[in-house]
């Protein structure tokens, strides 16, 4: 009888992680790869989807250390491959991974992390198993990644075409959103199934018929972050090594006590909508989220990746309204009040929809959030020291009603506010808290420290109490595009607020018109009545 997962049958609505799911696997070396490459002690190792080389770089520096073959398989590398086999000991084969495992040696440990559709996985793993017999090997460990949502239960097409017809599910480009929903705005980089689960669709179908067809035991162990990893360790590998049950079962970690002052989900969320890639400062300040916050739950939001809206008509009419007076705004500083405006649209949905934390891109964690956290539902954080708050650290429980009120506002903003750029920002959450203030906790500024645009930028050494501080979106931008694109946000937002001084002006001009219009009558009419009754005439 086979071993049982250790976690089983996953919906994809449950489960999380990033959506650059090949960068993630990185995020496995130090607490899995490494430990169960040291249980096993391979002689070979085949790395399956390697992508920009993150993973190979670690493993290649590795294998030349104790001795192991390694070989690389992806059809287009984007690394320098002659620096990464100067050294020997490494080999990159430039081709689907179903037609080069046929003519491997049998390997020890494999990490398969190529095409995350259902035909070509459990093709892959019998290949794996099948090289193994054939050399009369056993299996290998297999570290298999997107297990958890999106491509759990979803087929992933990076080369539809690549797929035989009779295996590749009806499929198409515009994105997938979260559990069987469908996002359709703009074209995703990889094609997907159009529907969700049934037979031969996902990642994780693919492990668990290769399970239920392989003669041998398997216990099969699933991480739950990042997508998910799947550890496969037939009985015969435990058998030969002693210590590799032990770091397989280090994989997952005892489930935490219960706290029941702890409401608020312990999952981030990071929201980058576009075509571009994230830039790599922003990466990093992801990655001081991420050593803080050790047991918490990371995913960021691609186009891809958006859950289904309930605003959408807040969203769609993002580009559509005007970006202030004057003709000086370039086309650049249009398209980033575009950005800033659907990210504050996209932010709301997710608390109110999932929970959690969510902090903007280029937010820096200082220290852990975990001592704020107690007891509170939902919080936000003041943006200047009077009662604006800032919405660059949001926090909530699902549904909760302060996110519920803000979503469904959201429909009444549209047309009513001077820009797009004021849809979901600070200001239309600092009203609504105004009205709404129950259940909602507002830290002090200097929590989530985010400098005024007038205020000279202060270290975060000047504020025992931070937790994280916001550097601006713009400041990952250098030299004279980085001044160009601050020079231009700040004309713009002079823009709007000249025009909204041009407008009180007017206002006032014309309800002081009004007032002068009205003494100048009853100055009339007090003139009229002198004239018919002349000081001194009786008027009994």
């Amino acid at each position: 009888m086979l071993y049982r997962l250790s976690y089983l049958a996953l919906s994809a609505s449950q489960s999380s992680g990033r959506f650059a799911s090949i960068r993630a696997v990185r995020h496995f070396w130090e607490s899995a790869v490494r430990p169960l490459l040291d249980a096993v002690r391979p002689s070979a190792v085949v790395e399956i989807g390697a992508a920009r080389g993150r993973t190979t770089g670690r493993l290649a520096a590795y294998c030349r250390e104790h001795g192991v073959e390694l070989h690389v398989v992806d059809p287009e590398p984007q690394f320098d491959v002659d620096a990464l086999t100067a050294g020997g000991g490494v080999t990159v084969h430039r081709d689907l991974s179903l037609n080069v495992l046929p003519g491997l040696p049998a390997v020890d440990v494999a990490l398969v992390d190529g095409d995350h559709n259902w035909y070509t996985v459990v093709n892959e793993l019998r290949l794996l198993r099948r090289r193994a017999e054939e050399q009369a090997r056993p299996t290998p460990v297999i570290l298999c990644h997107d297990v958890l949502w999106p491509w759990a239960r979803r087929d992933c097409y990076y080369a539809p075409e690549t797929i035989p017809e009779e295996f590749r599910h009806p499929w198409a480009r515009p994105g997938v959103a979260v559990g069987s929903g469908w996002h359709g705005s703009g074209e995703a980089i990889v094609g997907a199934a159009t529907e969700e689960a049934g037979p031969r669709n996902g990642v994780l179908t693919a492990i668990e018929d290769f399970l239920a067809e392989t003669g041998e035991p398997v216990s099969a162990t699933v991480v739950r972050r990042q997508h998910g990893l799947a550890v496969l360790v037939p009985r015969t590998r435990s058998r030969l090594h002693e210590e590799l049950d032990a770091a397989a079962a280090r994989l997952v970690p005892p489930p935490p006590r219960r706290n029941p002052d702890r409401l608020i989900p312990r999952v981030l969320h990071r929201v980058w909508v576009g075509p571009d890639p994230v830039p790599e400062i922003l990466e990093r300040y992801g990655e001081t989220w991420r050593e803080h916050h050790p047991d918490w739950e990371l995913r960021l939001w691609r186009d891809e990746t958006l859950p289904p809206l309930s605003c959408q008509e807040a969203y769609d009419a993002v580009g559509t309204w005007p970006q202030g007076p004057g003709e000086s705004v370039s086309p650049e500083a249009v398209a980033l009040a575009n950005w800033r405006a659907r990210y504050d649209i996209v932010r709301l949905e997710v608390l109110r929809q999932f929970g959690g934390v969510i902090v903007d891109m280029d937010v820096e964690a200082i220290r852990p959030l975990d001592p704020l956290l107690s007891g509170v539902t939902a919080f936000a954080g003041r943006a200047t020291h009077a009662r604006r708050i800032g919405n660059q650290v949001l926090g909530a429980t699902p549904g909760h009603p302060f996110f519920e009120l803000a979503v469904q506002e959201l429909s009444g903003v549209v047309g009513t506010v001077p820009t797009a750029g004021h849809i979901a920002a600070g200001g239309f959450l600092s009203r609504l808290l105004a009205r709404r203030p129950d259940g909602v906790t507002v830290f002090p500024r200097d929590t989530f420290y985010s400098p005024l645009t007038i205020e000279p930028t202060r270290r975060p050494d000047d504020f025992p109490d931070i937790y994280a501080v916001h550097h601006h979106l713009e400041t990952y931008l250098g030299g004279l595009e980085g001044r160009l694109a601050r020079s231009e946000r700040r004309l713009y937002e002079a823009q709007v607020e000249i025009a909204r001084l041009s407008r009180m002006h007017d206002h006032e001009r014309e309800r002081l018109d009004a007032r002068l219009a009205r003494a100048t009558a009853k100055l009339e009419r007090l003139r009229a009545r002198a004239t018919r009754y002349p000081r001194g005439r009786a008027t009994v």
